[in-house]
């Protein structure tokens, strides 16, 4: 038998099969986590593949609409320059930069500009107020909203030089070939994320294995914490599957994948064994 074919065995044999339970003595610790890694890897493979068009196109949205349409944004002729802690342009008075109605989003909120900029004057809530902006630059300072609101740096805080769209476009250029491939980066931390959420039960079955312990000593089965152990890795994998459903859209339930963990434990180590195969008799 090869070792897919095994593996397919187990997961069937997971589900219910007093025998394969009963038989948890001679297997290994290190065989039941090895089994659980691999069947949480299916997993995420298949949740990955479910989720790839809706997580690439959200990303792919991001990267040409918003980063380039930030860039897109800043003027060809605004410069701005730090030297000294104070910021100065080539603009006279106030220079607004407007936002771009596919970078507002949909916040109740909304800013009319993106950037404002007044290196004649020093910052003032005033002055924020006034602009209706997400990012203000004063001679001393620069203000800009974050989740927290508004948060004002001193110009001393940020590295002296020019600002220039030529510059902008060349860092741009440099960091364009990780910009194309946010896609496919995203793609991976989704399935870092969801294969980390299914193999971390692992140590919830640490837990469990205490209860499964009790189970089994109340069937007077002669279970040590390590087989309970075992058992519940085991016996998790339809609560897993039950996971892995979740992401196609099947109702979260607090609690159930725990629940289906101990009901299958328990209906296996309850099970009746079907008797072992008589030796065929001589005449």
């Amino acid at each position: 038998m090869n070792t897919l074919t095994r593996f397919f065995n187990t997961i069937k044999d997971s589900f219910y099969s007093p025998t394969f339970y009963a038989g948890m003595h001679g297997r290994s610790v290190g065989g039941a986590v090895g089994y659980f890694v691999l069947l949480s890897l299916i997993c995420t493979l298949l949740a990955v593949a479910f989720e790839a068009g809706r997580v690439t196109d959200g990303v792919k949205t991001f990267r040409d609409e918003y980063v380039t349409g930030l860039i897109a944004s800043y003027p060809q002729d605004l410069e701005i320059t730090l030297k000294n802690g104070v910021i100065s342009s080539n603009k006279q008075g106030e220079y607004a930069v407007p936002l771009a109605e596919a970078l507002r989003g949909q916040d109740a909120e909304r800013r009319a500009n993106l950037v404002v900029v007044n290196t004649s004057e020093k910052f003032s809530v005033e002055k924020w107020q006034q602009a209706d902006t997400r990012v203000w630059v004063g001679s001393d300072a620069i203000a800009f909203e974050d989740n927290k609101g508004l948060k004002v740096e001193p110009a001393s805080k940020f590295p002296e030089g020019t600002l220039t769209r030529g510059k902008i476009d060349a860092l741009y250029a440099r960091i364009a070939p990780f910009i194309d491939n946010l896609p496919l980066i995203a793609l991976l931390g989704v399935g870092v994320f969801f294969f980390t959420v299914f193999v971390l039960n692992l140590l919830w079955a640490l837990l469990l294995a205490v209860v499964v312990l009790i189970i089994a000593h109340n069937l007077r089965k002669p279970f040590t914490y390590a087989d309970a152990y075992k058992t519940t890795v085991y016996a998790m994998t339809l609560g897993l599957l039950y996971l892995l459903l979740e992401r196609f859209g099947l109702t979260h339930i607090p609690l159930v994948f725990s629940l289906i963990t101990l009901v299958v434990a328990f209906a296996n180590l309850k099970g009746t064994e079907p008797p072992a195969a008589s030796a065929p008799t001589t005449a």
